[in-house]
Protein backbone atom coordinates (compact mmCIF):
# COMPACT_ATOMS: atom_id res chain seq x y z
CA UNK A 1 0.00 0.00 0.00
CA UNK A 2 2.77 2.69 0.71
CA UNK A 3 4.52 1.94 -2.78
CA UNK A 4 0.86 3.00 -4.34
CA UNK A 5 0.17 6.24 -1.93
CA UNK A 6 4.13 6.99 -2.81
CA UNK A 7 3.70 6.56 -6.28
CA UNK A 8 -0.21 9.26 -6.17
CA UNK A 9 2.08 11.38 -3.86
CA UNK A 10 4.75 11.61 -6.75
CA UNK A 11 2.52 13.32 -8.68
CA UNK A 12 3.59 17.53 -7.81
CA UNK A 13 2.99 20.47 -9.25
CA UNK A 14 6.57 20.56 -10.68
CA UNK A 15 6.39 17.84 -13.52
CA UNK A 16 5.72 18.85 -16.77
CA UNK A 17 2.78 17.77 -18.91
CA UNK A 18 5.13 15.47 -20.89
CA UNK A 19 6.42 13.77 -17.22
CA UNK A 20 2.42 13.56 -16.85
CA UNK A 21 2.29 11.90 -20.30
CA UNK A 22 5.24 9.72 -19.29
CA UNK A 23 4.01 8.87 -15.64
CA UNK A 24 0.25 8.63 -16.08
CA UNK A 25 0.88 5.30 -18.12
CA UNK A 26 3.09 3.61 -15.71
CA UNK A 27 1.24 4.47 -12.47
CA UNK A 28 -2.22 2.99 -14.94
CA UNK A 29 -0.53 -0.48 -15.36
CA UNK A 30 1.02 -0.55 -11.91
CA UNK A 31 -2.43 0.11 -10.33
CA UNK A 32 -4.34 -1.99 -12.67
CA UNK A 33 -1.87 -5.13 -12.36
CA UNK A 34 -1.35 -4.82 -8.51
CA UNK A 35 -4.94 -3.43 -6.41
CA UNK A 36 -8.78 -3.66 -6.79
CA UNK A 37 -10.88 -2.17 -4.55
CA UNK A 38 -13.17 -4.20 -1.39
CA UNK A 39 -16.27 -3.26 -0.47
CA UNK A 40 -18.67 -5.17 1.67
CA UNK A 41 -16.42 -8.13 1.30
CA UNK A 42 -16.17 -8.10 -2.27
CA UNK A 43 -13.18 -7.30 -4.16
CA UNK A 44 -13.57 -5.64 -7.22
CA UNK A 45 -10.85 -5.17 -10.20
CA UNK A 46 -10.43 -2.25 -12.18
CA UNK A 47 -10.63 -2.40 -15.86
CA UNK A 48 -10.83 1.21 -16.86
CA UNK A 49 -9.50 4.45 -15.40
CA UNK A 50 -9.13 8.02 -17.25
CA UNK A 51 -6.19 10.62 -15.27
CA UNK A 52 -6.80 14.31 -14.58
CA UNK A 53 -4.75 16.70 -12.81
CA UNK A 54 -4.01 20.48 -13.19
CA UNK A 55 -1.48 23.06 -11.87
CA UNK A 56 0.36 26.19 -13.02
CA UNK A 57 2.38 24.05 -15.58
CA UNK A 58 -0.66 22.17 -17.07
CA UNK A 59 -3.53 24.18 -17.08
CA UNK A 60 -6.55 22.12 -18.24
CA UNK A 61 -9.03 24.44 -19.18
CA UNK A 62 -11.59 23.59 -22.00
CA UNK A 63 -10.83 24.67 -25.57
CA UNK A 64 -14.27 26.59 -25.99
CA UNK A 65 -14.63 28.39 -22.90
CA UNK A 66 -10.88 29.21 -21.69
CA UNK A 67 -11.97 29.70 -18.37
CA UNK A 68 -13.44 26.40 -17.16
CA UNK A 69 -11.65 24.06 -16.01
CA UNK A 70 -12.04 20.12 -16.92
CA UNK A 71 -10.45 18.55 -13.54
CA UNK A 72 -12.65 18.88 -10.72
CA UNK A 73 -10.96 21.32 -8.07
CA UNK A 74 -10.28 19.53 -4.27
CA UNK A 75 -8.74 19.68 -1.38
CA UNK A 76 -7.26 16.08 -0.40
CA UNK A 77 -4.35 13.86 0.40
CA UNK A 78 -3.21 11.42 -1.91
CA UNK A 79 -5.11 8.38 -2.11
CA UNK A 80 -8.38 9.96 -0.81
CA UNK A 81 -11.81 8.60 -2.03
CA UNK A 82 -13.48 12.13 -4.11
CA UNK A 83 -16.76 11.63 -4.69
CA UNK A 84 -18.19 13.89 -7.57
CA UNK A 85 -21.04 14.03 -9.77
CA UNK A 86 -19.56 12.45 -12.17
CA UNK A 87 -18.32 9.54 -10.21
CA UNK A 88 -15.41 8.93 -7.70
CA UNK A 89 -11.73 9.73 -7.99
CA UNK A 90 -8.57 8.64 -6.31
CA UNK A 91 -6.63 11.40 -5.42
CA UNK A 92 -3.26 12.46 -6.18
CA UNK A 93 -2.69 15.20 -3.24
CA UNK A 94 -4.46 17.90 -4.66
CA UNK A 95 -5.23 21.89 -2.60
CA UNK A 96 -7.70 24.10 -4.25
CA UNK A 97 -6.46 26.99 -2.68
CA UNK A 98 -3.06 26.76 -3.92
CA UNK A 99 -4.18 25.68 -7.74
CA UNK A 100 -3.21 21.82 -8.54
CA UNK A 101 -4.41 18.80 -8.09
CA UNK A 102 -6.74 16.12 -9.49
CA UNK A 103 -7.25 12.25 -9.73
CA UNK A 104 -7.76 8.79 -11.21
CA UNK A 105 -11.61 8.72 -12.27
CA UNK A 106 -12.83 4.87 -11.67
CA UNK A 107 -14.36 4.17 -14.95
CA UNK A 108 -15.24 0.63 -14.48
CA UNK A 109 -14.42 -2.25 -12.14
CA UNK A 110 -15.34 -5.77 -12.14
CA UNK A 111 -16.30 -8.20 -9.14
CA UNK A 112 -13.53 -10.29 -8.95
CA UNK A 113 -15.40 -14.13 -7.88
CA UNK A 114 -18.50 -13.19 -10.41
CA UNK A 115 -16.50 -11.59 -13.43
CA UNK A 116 -20.02 -8.81 -12.99
CA UNK A 117 -18.79 -5.98 -14.84
CA UNK A 118 -20.04 -2.25 -13.69
CA UNK A 119 -19.33 0.07 -16.63
CA UNK A 120 -19.63 3.96 -16.03
CA UNK A 121 -18.03 6.24 -13.39
CA UNK A 122 -21.65 6.57 -11.27
CA UNK A 123 -22.13 3.16 -11.65
CA UNK A 124 -18.94 1.88 -10.29
CA UNK A 125 -19.67 4.78 -7.40
CA UNK A 126 -23.28 2.87 -6.73
CA UNK A 127 -21.82 -0.48 -6.73
CA UNK A 128 -18.92 0.43 -3.91
CA UNK A 129 -21.24 2.78 -2.12
CA UNK A 130 -24.28 0.64 -2.00
CA UNK A 131 -24.93 -0.14 1.90
CA UNK A 132 -26.23 1.67 4.45
CA UNK A 133 -24.09 2.87 7.12
CA UNK A 134 -24.29 4.26 11.06
CA UNK A 135 -25.40 7.90 10.65
CA UNK A 136 -23.63 8.16 13.89
CA UNK A 137 -20.90 6.28 14.00
CA UNK A 138 -17.45 8.56 13.43
CA UNK A 139 -15.95 6.13 10.99
CA UNK A 140 -18.64 4.87 8.45
CA UNK A 141 -17.04 2.06 6.50
CA UNK A 142 -15.53 2.83 3.44
CA UNK A 143 -14.29 0.87 0.23
CA UNK A 144 -10.59 0.66 0.51
CA UNK A 145 -8.16 -0.07 -2.31
CA UNK A 146 -6.10 -3.54 -1.76
CA UNK A 147 -3.40 -5.33 -2.91
CA UNK A 148 -4.15 -8.37 -4.78
CA UNK A 149 -2.00 -11.55 -6.97
CA UNK A 150 -0.64 -9.23 -9.54
CA UNK A 151 -3.31 -9.78 -12.94
CA UNK A 152 -2.06 -10.95 -15.94
CA UNK A 153 -3.55 -8.45 -18.32
CA UNK A 154 -2.19 -5.93 -21.06
CA UNK A 155 -3.37 -2.45 -21.97
CA UNK A 156 -4.70 -1.46 -24.38
CA UNK A 157 -3.24 1.77 -26.13
CA UNK A 158 -4.34 4.79 -23.94
CA UNK A 159 -6.77 7.19 -25.78
CA UNK A 160 -8.86 10.58 -25.26
CA UNK A 161 -10.79 10.64 -22.31
CA UNK A 162 -14.15 9.93 -23.00
CA UNK A 163 -16.19 13.07 -23.50
CA UNK A 164 -13.03 15.62 -21.95
CA UNK A 165 -11.24 14.47 -25.28
CA UNK A 166 -13.82 16.68 -27.22
CA UNK A 167 -12.66 19.94 -25.10
CA UNK A 168 -8.95 18.97 -24.04
CA UNK A 169 -7.00 21.59 -26.22
CA UNK A 170 -3.85 19.17 -24.93
CA UNK A 171 -5.62 16.31 -26.32
CA UNK A 172 -4.28 14.37 -23.22
CA UNK A 173 -4.13 10.34 -23.90
CA UNK A 174 -5.37 9.80 -20.10
CA UNK A 175 -7.64 7.07 -20.45
CA UNK A 176 -6.72 3.46 -19.55
CA UNK A 177 -8.36 0.15 -20.20
CA UNK A 178 -7.85 -3.21 -19.69
CA UNK A 179 -7.62 -5.79 -22.55
CA UNK A 180 -10.57 -7.23 -23.84
CA UNK A 181 -12.30 -5.81 -20.80
CA UNK A 182 -14.30 -2.87 -22.66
Amino acid sequence: MEELKRTLESIVPTLSKQALDSRFPEIAEFLLKNYGIESRGKIYLLNEIEFYYYDSLYDDKRTEKGTSRITLERTAPAGSWFIHNYGVDLTFNSSKAEGFGGGILLRSIEEMDSGKAFIGPIRCVNELWNEAVDAFSPTAPNPKIVRIPQRSVKLDEPTLRIVVGKIDRWKSLWRFTVKGKM
